[in-house]
């Protein structure tokens, strides 16, 4: 029997707002980092949750995460953008893991409209799997 395929979309940069009114500067600092190293372990861990309920995951920063980090790759989602839409067609729903930030992310509202567009359902999750109404 064919297994669900989900991909799992949660956010990665850390983007604090800057000084200038409405503008979004991404901040590749030390504490950037340690947020991307947060979201990377907690995706990780609801990644193997869904796996153990009998997903199939795709989850597109458990793998970019160690490509980004060894080999200093961009860390902005326009660059990754064409792998995540790639793997969206492939996936049979995705689901936001809604960890701190998740309604905030460029990354994952392009995700979502993506997956809408195409008519991939969209699901909201937190790190318990439980389904959240947004």
């Amino acid at each position: 029997m064919k297994k669900l395929t989900v991909y799992l979309a949660t956010p990665y940069v850390y983007k604090p707002k800057s000084n200038e009114i409405g503008v979004n500067k991404p901040d590749y600092s030390e504490l950037d980092t340690k947020i991307r190293v947060q979201r990377f372990e907690a995706v990780n861990e609801v990644a193997l949750k869904l796996m153990k309920v009998g997903f199939v995951v795709i989850s597109p920063i458990s793998q970019s995460h160690p490509i980004a980090m060894q080999c200093d790759a961009p860390k902005d989602f326009e660059f990754w953008a064409e792998q995540d839409y790639n793997l969206i067609l492939r996936s049979d729903m995705i689901l936001v893991f809604c960890q701190d930030g998740w309604e905030r992310s460029d990354g994952v509202k392009k995700e979502v409209l993506f997956a809408k567009q195409n008519n991939i359902p969209v699901f909201y999750i937190d790190k318990e799997l439980r389904l959240l109404e947004v």
